[in-house]
């Protein structure tokens, strides 16, 4: 099981506050076979990379605390503990 899959089965398939899954195994193109999975070059690669790490980049920044309230209430936060 990808470490993407895990965390989204960890978090109940919703979003958390204290993870971002950036998940490089997301294809546009779901359908591909084996052989053609094989065959996705350098230049589709660094596009999938480019885009997710956009996408966890901005995701990142709309979650950091902007006030030293918002600081300290993060802190506060219960933490699930793991089993």
């Amino acid at each position: 099981m990808s470490a993407a899959a895990r965390g989204r089965r960890e978090s109940g398939g919703g979003k958390t506050l204290n993870v971002i899954i950036a998940d490089y195994t997301d294809l546009a193109d779901k359908g591909l076979r084996p052989e053609q999975l094989l065959a996705i070059g350098k230049p589709q690669r660094d596009a999938l990379e480019h885009k997710v790490a956009t996408e966890v980049a901005a995701e990142l920044l709309k979650r950091l605390p902007r006030t030293p309230e918002e600081s300290d209430s993060y802190r506060s936060r219960p933490r699930r503990q793991r089993r």
